[in-house]
């Protein structure tokens, strides 16, 4: 098993994507997370912004590099699914995924922290979790997550 250790607390970063319609609310999002983590870096793919919108993001050095063999058209649930070509340039991080129509409303570094540091000591490399309601912070757990890790069959979705 590997070790926790400082350099998880110090890769911790937010990664989200917008196009144009998201790009105010990516903005809010943004500023909301600089409010409740402060010090987590925030990482922005291109899912179709202008110019002046990626100009934006770019002079902030938030913009992520849009990878060849992609075109910023395409759908964002691939570019999505790409998210390691526009990462490929970067340091190797403990990366959080986050939704740019999403507010940070209450500061849950520890919980992300404790999180990070539960996967790296089980040798896991994702976990996905759920939409929580949006006054509620609960800690997730390495197990719930482990459950839905990348290495194990999705879970079925009844309707």
């Amino acid at each position: 098993m590997n070790e926790p250790s400082a350099q998880t607390e110090r890769s911790l970063t937010f990664v989200t994507g917008a196009n144009d319609r998201y790009f105010f609310m990516c903005a809010m999002l943004l500023e909301s997370l600089q409010s409740c983590f402060p010090g987590v870096p925030c990482l922005v793919m291109d899912f179709g912004l202008s110019d002046a919108r990626r100009k934006y993001f770019e002079e902030k050095k938030l913009l992520l590099k849009f990878p060849a063999g992609l075109n910023n058209t395409d759908h964002p649930y691939k570019l999505k699914s790409c998210m390691a070509s526009f990462l490929n340039d970067e340091p190797l991080r403990m990366l959080i995924w986050i939704d740019c129509d999403i507010i940070a409303v209450k500061a849950g570094y520890k919980h992300l922290l404790d999180l990070a540091n539960d996967l790296v000591a089980q040798n896991k490399h994702m976990a996905i979790s759920t939409d929580e309601a949006p006054t509620k912070l609960r800690k997730p757990s390495a197990k719930s997550s482990a459950r839905r890790n990348c290495d194990r069959p999705s879970p079925t979705i009844r309707r």
